[in-house]
């Protein structure tokens, strides 16, 4: 995937990635259980030494779990930063300690990439303790993770237990094309547009959001410059930002991907561009709004581009 858009992470001759959730409406283990994080590290541990997924690219460790939505097995133990570095590489526990998912993994399949799953931007359920530079709930909730990431890192390194950042980040980037900004104004250059909610000032609030993340990142020593995957993009407007929701399949602009792929070609720590969602093969027609495969109403245009784009 690296510097290319991937439209399906099954074709054969890919970098796959592959997102590991704990259960459905379950993101990560709750915080706290530690059962449920045994059963998680056990299932990352037959992942890795499965010799069918030996030439899996990374693995990416769950999506939104910023989002009380991502916590709905156990509604009252929401998955902490912390508790997310804990599980990740150990944050909190004895130096000793190997039961998190970079031991656990590296030990059965050193080359496989292990990455930090995506926080969802413009969420408001959970802050964090270590206020960013932008002082926003979801970049707060990221700096606070990061922090314990760095934490752990430099603690295992000092008890001579090397290579404990992750491999890189998996990011959320979705665009606003429907942007009061953006009135008169090509819609299809959004990516390229500094975008921005009154109530949150200097925090990025479309496609751009991608920056942000990468800020937080390169604020601490073990993360910086570390490689960012975009897993997760698309031109969904929601009501909370302002106006109606509309789906990409009513409001993608014909260019928006061009325009976001030439935002972040020449951005060094973006190895990837990915469209949500291909194909829903779970029988749903929730996602067929958004599927480039089903190619509805204004998908048609997104999924001829998103092509164009493979093939150069």
């Amino acid at each position: 995937m690296d510097k290319k858009t991937v439209r399906d992470v099954d074709v054969k001759g890919k970098r796959v990635l592959v997102r590991v959730d704990y259960a459905q409406g379950q993101s990560i283990p709750p915080d706290g259980e530690h059962i449920a994080l045994s059963a998680y590290l056990a299932y990352l541990q037959r992942l890795a030494r499965d010799a069918r997924l030996q030439d899996v690219y990374g693995y990416l460790l769950g999506s939104g779990y910023n989002s009380l939505d991502a916590n709905t097995l156990a509604p009252g133990h929401p998955v902490t930063p912390e508790w997310y570095a804990r599980m990740m590489n150990g944050y909190g526990e004895p130096a000793i300690h190997t039961d998190n998912a970079i031991q656990v993994v590296r030990a059965e399949n050193p080359r496989v990439r292990i990455l930090v799953g995506p926080v969802r931007p413009w969420n408001t359920d959970q802050n964090g303790a270590f206020t960013h530079t932008v002082d926003a709930p979801w970049l707060n909730y990221m700096s606070s993770l990061v922090a314990a990431l760095d934490l752990s890192t430099q603690a295992k390194q000092a008890a001579g237990v090397a290579g404990m950042a992750p491999d890189g980040f998996a990011l959320h980037a979705p665009g606003w094309v429907d942007a009061p900004e953006l009135n008169g104004k090509e819609r299809a250059q959004e990516p390229s547009i500094d975008l921005y909610l009154d109530e949150w000032q200097a925090a990025q609030a479309g496609f751009r959001v991608y920056r942000d993340w990468l800020a937080v990142i390169n604020s601490y020593p073990s993360t910086r410059g570390l490689p960012a995957y975009i897993t997760s993009t698309n031109t969904f407007s929601h009501a909370s930002a302002g106006g109606a929701s509309r789906t990409p399949a009513q409001n993608y602009p014909l260019g928006w991907l061009t325009t976001a792929y030439a935002e972040i070609r020449d951005e060094p720590q973006i190895h990837a561009l990915c469209w949500f969602i291909d194909q829903d093969r779970s029988g749903s027609e929730n996602w067929d709004w958004f599927s480039l495969a089903e190619r509805s109403g204004r998908l048609i245009d997104a999924a001829e581009e998103f092509d164009r784009l493979l093939a150069e």
